[in-house]
């Protein structure tokens, strides 16, 4: 594996994500707008770099189908309240076994997680300052 373009750092944020699709079964936060379906989810966050996201997904009946190429919007807040928004671009995904805590308490064997590598494409000078703050606040992995 080569090196990363960007130092990675470890969170645990609540997310909620939004992407364009044609159907998702099971989903009950779908909203229409302008003859575009929305549809609404919600994940972790498990690490986050000045490029990049990596994101696990909340268990659903059905895995969400993160298509390389898939674009999506990516709301968080951290402990100050401070709310961020990226617009993200999916790079891989997989899915993978639900663990407890992530929004199940049993590890139902009928859910499944979705994690997701996704490109930045577009953040805002707030998001920069945050992550170079925490970058110089905590040791990072590479």
């Amino acid at each position: 594996m080569g090196k990363r373009d960007y130092k990675r750092i470890p969170v645990r944020l609540e997310a909620k994500f939004t992407l364009k699709a044609t159907d998702y079964a099971g989903s009950l936060n779908k909203h229409s707008g302008f003859g575009i379906n929305w549809h609404k989810f919600t994940g972790v966050i498990e690490n986050l770099s000045e490029g990049g996201v990596y994101l696990r997904t909340s268990p659903e009946k059905n895995a969400i189908d993160f298509s390389p190429g898939t674009a999506l919007d990516l709301e968080f807040q951290i402990l100050t309240g401070k709310k961020f928004s990226l617009n993200c671009m999916v790079k891989w995904s997989s899915e993978i076994r639900p663990r407890a805590g992530i929004g199940n308490t049993a590890a139902d064997p009928d859910l499944k997680d979705t994690a997701a590598g996704m490109e930045i494409l577009k953040s805002s000078s707030k998001y920069k300052t945050f992550i170079k703050a925490r970058l110089k606040q905590h040791r990072s992995y590479v």
